[in-house]
């Protein structure tokens, strides 16, 4: 939730969803899978650099997937399951 607060609150981000993914070198590494807004655009450094604001070094993506949408449920929420499947 941290993270994704921190993602959130770049102006060109509509909605994201963070996840971690397998990594042989660090067990793990953070990925942002991002809606923009419409009319923008992202590049990994510099959400890295907005992120860095507030939230630690090791917490920042490492990667930055930019999507169409994200999976939702029947209730709205975001489906976590379906986002990894991504």
């Amino acid at each position: 939730k941290e993270i994704e607060d921190a993602v959130n609150g770049h102006p060109s981000v509509a909605e994201s969803a963070v996840i971690g993914i397998k990594d042989d070198m660090l067990g793990e590494r953070v990925v942002a899978l991002v809606v923009l807004r419409s009319g923008t655009s992202l590049e990994l450094n510099e959400l890295k650099t907005h992120c860095l604001k507030t939230l630690p070094f090791v917490r920042v993506p490492r990667e930055l997937r930019i999507v169409e949408g994200l999976p939702k449920t029947a209730s709205g929420k975001i489906d976590r399951g379906a986002v990894k499947r991504l």
